[in-house]
């Protein structure tokens, strides 16, 4: 059995240290907490790359940094917690966007967008929507460095977020009045800067 405790460390043969992950991947498919962890730690070394390539990626460092992120998008959906797929997807979409991995982000942050919309009135409570709107403020937040889509123009998936809000409204309205309030004043800025 492979060691995944986060002690493994291969210097600077980030290869060898996916293919840990990868190992560690296949044998603790059923604990989420282990699959969290294991995403944390491949993010980790796509910016480990960055750092060692001083900000400039080698044909070769891109591929093992997209590698990185095809391994976070392959393990993040396996997690059976909504709120840690969510708070990943957000995680790996910013490290993809500092590593210029702009198609990669795009698909994190529209797997988030996908997994609130398919959320539904699976989770309710105060404490889950509490947490849903902490997320979806981080969120909306992140939204305003997203670079414009050369086909849906600037601030595509900002606007998005418009979709998110009212969905917001219709699903977690009860936690306060100030919580929907905040969700439209945020959404509303971010819009207009499109």
């Amino acid at each position: 059995m492979p060691p995944c405790d986060g002690q493994i460390d291969f210097g600077r043969d980030l290869e060898q240290q996916l293919n840990t992950l990868v190992d560690c991947r296949a044998v603790f498919a059923n604990l989420d907490s282990v699959k969290d962890r294991l995403v944390l730690a491949a993010s980790q070394l796509a910016m480990r790359a960055l750092k060692y390539m001083k900000g400039r990626h080698s044909r070769k460092t891109a591929a093992f940094v997209k590698a990185c992120f095809a391994y976070c998008h392959i393990t993040i959906p396996s997690i059976d917690n909504i709120f840690s797929r969510l708070d990943l997807f957000l995680l790996c979409g910013q490290a993809a966007l500092i590593n210029n991995c702009l198609p990669q982000a795009d698909t994190f942050y529209k797997a988030a967008i996908q997994d609130i919309v398919e959320m539904g009135d699976s989770v309710s409570g105060p404490q889950a929507e509490r947490r849903l709107v902490t997320f979806l403020r981080n969120f909306i937040s992140a939204m305003v460095v997203v670079p414009g889509h050369p086909d849906h123009g600037p601030f595509y998936l900002a606007k998005v977020c418009c979709v998110l809000w009212l969905w917001c409204c219709r699903w977690c309205w009860a936690v306060a009045v100030g919580c929907g309030l905040w969700m439209f004043t945020s959404v509303v800025v971010v819009a207009a800067r499109g």
